[in-house]
């Protein structure tokens, strides 16, 4: 075990004179003459010691190879981005002859030089989408912002009683047209517009009214029944009172006709042949202002009794 080591030992030693590509009679036209390779008694020994060592030698090629490429593939991208006149848009065939001008990218092959370019111009076109996002949804937010201060807007003057359901979008127009919160509405590039937004409010408005006018109506309709109801009452309440006053005239008509016919009766002046004109003076003036609604012809009648009397 000692002399395979001490072997690869001296393999190690004089690489330099060795490569991933050397052959095993090169390696013994090398090392016939060295201890150590006479030490390995077996050739088939010392000839899978040389290939392990050739098969290092290979990976470390490899690595360092892969190690190289990376580092020029980093200072080419690097050299890209340094480049303002490449875009997202920018072809291979239109700026290769500016680019292999550089020593950076004359490391690389050529195929690499394309595979690194296009992946560069793929980077370019997914940070401008992002970019092209991202101001999309600012311009979104800002637009819908300008929204909602029209509508801000139309609410304080429907609180105003600027804004109703009569109100036309032209006359609107004229008197709102240098207010900030119209300007930056009308300004946007998508989404509703400030007539748009005023439709909507009109529509809640219209609804608003129609049903503030059916409530009214509603409320005119029973009010009506409330008063009819309550002019009926008055009605017959009043035609009761004035019933009750009728009969209470026509009961004292008949209590001052009973006691002014005592009074004629009791009267010896007064006779069958007496006439009211003449015996009118017989009583007093406030006798005769109290028996003046009795007519002549009550008098009349009551004359019969007392030509009967006589």
């Amino acid at each position: 075990m000692l002399e395979v080591t001490d072997f690869y030992s001296q393999v190690r030693y004089l690489c330099k004179e060795l490569s991933p590509s050397s052959r095993w009679s090169k390696a013994i036209s090398i090392f016939e003459h060295d201890e150590c390779f006479k030490a390995v008694e077996r050739a088939k020994d010392r000839e899978d010691l040389f290939e392990d060592y050739v098969e290092e030698l290979e990976k470390k090629k490899h690595a360092k190879a892969w190690e190289e490429q990376k580092r020029n593939r980093v200072e080419y991208i690097e050299f890209l981005k340094t480049c303002d006149f490449i875009k997202s848009s920018s072809q291979w065939q239109k700026v290769q002859d500016r680019l292999e001008t550089d020593e950076r990218c004359s490391r690389l092959e050529k195929i690499d030089r394309l595979e690194i370019f296009q992946e560069y111009i793929r980077d370019l076109e997914s940070e401008e989408e992002e970019q092209r996002k991202l101001r999309k949804e600012e311009l979104r937010k800002a637009e819908r912002k300008n929204r909602d201060e029209f509508r801000k807007l139309m609410e304080e003057h429907v609180a105003a009683g600027i804004l109703n359901a009569k109100t036309n979008w032209r006359d609107y127009c004229i008197n709102i047209k240098d207010f900030a919160a119209y300007l930056a509405v009308s300004s946007n590039t998508s989404g509703s517009t400030a007539k748009d937004l005023f439709t909507d409010v009109m529509d809640k408005l219209e609804k608003q009214y129609l049903d503030d006018k059916s409530q009214i109506k509603d409320t005119v309709r029973m009010a009506k029944v409330i008063t009819t109801l309550h002019f009926n009452l008055c009605c017959a309440s009043l035609l009761e009172m004035a019933r009750e006053k009728v009969e209470k005239e026509a009961k004292k008509r008949k209590c001052l006709a009973d006691e002014f016919y005592e009074l004629l009766h009791a009267s010896k002046e007064i006779t069958a042949s007496s006439k009211w004109v003449d015996c009118e003076s017989l009583f007093g003036d406030r006798q005769v202002a109290s028996f003046a609604f009795i007519d002549l012809e009550l008098v009349t009648r009551l004359q019969g009794p007392l030509e009967n009397d006589s």
